[in-house]
């Protein structure tokens, strides 16, 4: 077969490749059976066995549509033989979540995703091959070479990346301030592992000057202090450059009205904005600098000072659209000749700045920026009359501190139930209670003092807000209700982390220690840990679309999907006093699962819980 011979397989060579296989056995052209092939192969489908034989099935009973009857069994065993051929082709292409969905062995999905996550967090050798993992005959060798990780570009060591959310409103409210702070961050450490890690963040406040209970929102950042600016000179020579430009530019129509300076933009469909809040009649002086100057004024500096700025990312609510839009036409005129370096005649330059910008390609830093929007957030409860909500972001983060302190320490003394969850009977799904059954409980844990329940409060209220504050689409607007996000119940930040100590609670309390050959197909006829690998296997891709959307939305629902199959899985596949071979096979799993669960929770900012 001709497709088998590319060299960059796709998912639509696959499909022909299995059209082509069947046409040889059904009798049927390849042509009419590729629409069947493409319907039957599509995402998200699961079954207690291998998804390549459900298709099959289908696809065979679909194409002899003049018999009621099923296949007979001799022709259905040679649907699923596939030739050499055929298996060395899925075996290439198995590099993608899609692929790995149609596999004809349980045994080599399991085996791929657990040894790509083994390679990344632990750096086994490269070249060692699947056959080492599991030891099953006729397993396919492909080593993780082939296998690309979405996301990853190559950077230069100079590059960095500035990601700005401070604050451009004045009305913001709390929820708002703490949905833009908790974007800023996701924003910033997605693009730390593409840009090794230099990434500078603004958030209209430095580290030193930020509330102790809302630090925890930028761990791991690298804060830019924003009360920093240009000198008095530089600050000067670009302020008369501003001047300049809106007097004598056509493109920009000023006009005086109750003593301030308006600029006119509605030729660009920009509408009108102030510029200046005092200026003389005739327009020769103009001082008190709105909004939208001091904004240009900032990114000079920002700019002015990284000279190497690569990237630069502005996070704006959608509701001041209209104001980013004016800033970045207003700095594409006033500053096109990059103003920043124009310094008065018989100033040297600095020789390292000039070498820089001679060896990289230039533009205006203007257009250096993207703006990312983002829709409003409020709460039900914001403007209640509370002391602690109406005190703005830190009020928000400390009131849900104390209700949280005080739901743990309702429940203290009562292992695994410190915050109502796994409490009851339920099978695990959609964050309802998971504890019954699982084996990292029965055995007592110590009884938290008054300082490790005051962390342990901090860690799931702010895990709370944080998952809450990323509920729905970037750019739509979000309703935080408190009520709902400090419930012990449903898809919540909290039960991540409940599901992370339970993880924890396993390796605590069985002792059993990472084996990377552990032999995996003590767990392959286990539905339970099939259906966890398919989501497993996703991981690479949501990562790749998280770095193209830089949405969190698309990662949360992923990390309520795999918790939801984690707790599945541990009431099937126990760990604790099981066989040393069968232990470590299952611990294997689950030990995959806690590292891509807390790659995910890192990206949100969210400190791991260990016990609850």
């Amino acid at each position: 077969m001709k497709v088998l011979q590319e060299e960059h397989p796709t998912l639509l060579s696959f499909r022909k490749a299995i059209a082509s296989h069947l046409s040889s056995i059904l009798q049927k052209p390849s042509e009419a059976l590729l629409p069947l092939v493409q319907q039957n192969t599509g995402h998200h489908r699961k079954t207690s066995h291998s998804l390549f034989y459900v298709v099959i099935k289908r696809l065979g009973n679909t194409a002899r549509t003049g018999e009621e009857r099923d296949l007979d069994e001799d022709t259905r065993q040679k649907c699923l033989h596939l030739s050499s051929e055929t298996q060395g082709y899925i075996a290439r292409v198995r590099t993608t979540k899609d692929m790995l969905l149609f596999d004809p062995v349980p045994l080599r999905l399991i085996q791929l995703t657990i040894k790509s996550i083994v390679d990344k967090n632990v750096g086994i050798d490269p070249e060692r091959t699947l056959t080492t993992m599991g030891g099953s005959e006729g397993v396919v060798a492909v080593t993780s070479k082939s296998v690309k990780q979405p996301g990853k570009r190559s950077r230069s060591a100079d590059q960095i990346v500035i990601v700005n959310g401070s604050t451009i409103q004045l009305d913001e409210n709390a929820y708002c301030a703490l949905r833009r702070t908790v974007l800023t961050g996701f924003i910033a450490r997605t693009l730390g592992a593409s840009y090794e890690g230099r990434i500078k963040v603004i958030m209209g406040h430095s580290r030193d000057g930020m509330q102790s209970n809302i630090i925890g929102l930028c761990r791991g950042l690298d804060l830019v202090d924003s009360s920093e600016s240009l000198s008095a000179s530089d600050y000067e020579r670009c302020m008369t450059a501003v001047k300049r430009v809106v007097q004598d530019n056509k493109g920009i129509q000023m006009y005086i009205k109750d003593d301030a300076c308006y600029v006119d933009l509605t030729c660009r469909q920009l509408g009108k904005s102030k510029v200046f809040s005092s200026v003389s009649a005739d327009g020769s002086f103009m001082d008190g600098p709105t909004l939208i100057v001091q904004t240009m004024m900032s990114f000079v500096y920002h700019f002015s000072v990284y000279e190497e700025c690569d990237r630069y990312i502005w996070l704006v609510p959608d509701s001041r659209r209209q104001f980013a839009e004016q800033v970045l036409y207003l700095a594409r005129i006033i500053f096109s000749d990059d103003a920043t370096d124009n310094k008065e005649e018989g100033q040297e330059r600095k020789e390292v700045s000039e070498n820089k910008r001679k060896s990289r390609k230039t533009r205006p830093w203007a257009e250096s920026i993207e703006v990312v929007y983002f829709g409003a957030a409020t709460g039900p409860d914001i403007w209640s009359t509370n002391s602690e909500l109406s005190r703005g972001l830190t009020g928000v983060v400390e009131y849900t501190n104390q209700r949280m302190k005080a739901v743990v320490s309702r429940n203290r003394g009562n292992p695994g139930r410190g915050t109502d969850y796994g409490g009851g009977g339920g099978g695990g799904g959609g964050g309802g209670d998971i504890g019954n059954g699982m084996d990292d409980e029965g055995d007592e844990e110590p009884v938290l003092d008054e300082v490790e329940l005051s962390r342990m409060a901090t860690l799931l209220s702010m895990s709370a807000l944080a998952v809450a504050c990323v509920g729905c689409k970037r750019i739509r607007k979000l309703t935080v209700d408190t009520t709902r996000v400090l419930e012990g119940k449903g898809n919540s930040g909290v039960f991540l982390q409940y599901v992370h100590s339970r993880l924890c609670g396993i390796e605590r309390k069985s002792k059993t220690r990472l084996n990377p050959e552990a032999d995996l197909s003590l767990v392959q006829l286990y539905p339970e840990a099939l259906n966890l690998c398919i989501v497993l296997a996703e991981w690479h891709d949501t990562l790749g679309m998280i770095d193209e959307s830089m949405d969190p939305y698309m990662l949360v629902p992923y990390l309520f999907h795999l918790a939801t199959e984690i707790g599945q899985a541990n009431h099937v596949l126990r760990v604790k006093d099981m066989e040393r071979a069968v232990a470590e096979a299952r611990w294997l799993l689950f030990w995959a699962a806690k590292q891509v669960l807390e790659q995910g929770l890192r990206l949100l900012g969210i400190e791991f819980v260990e016990r609850m």
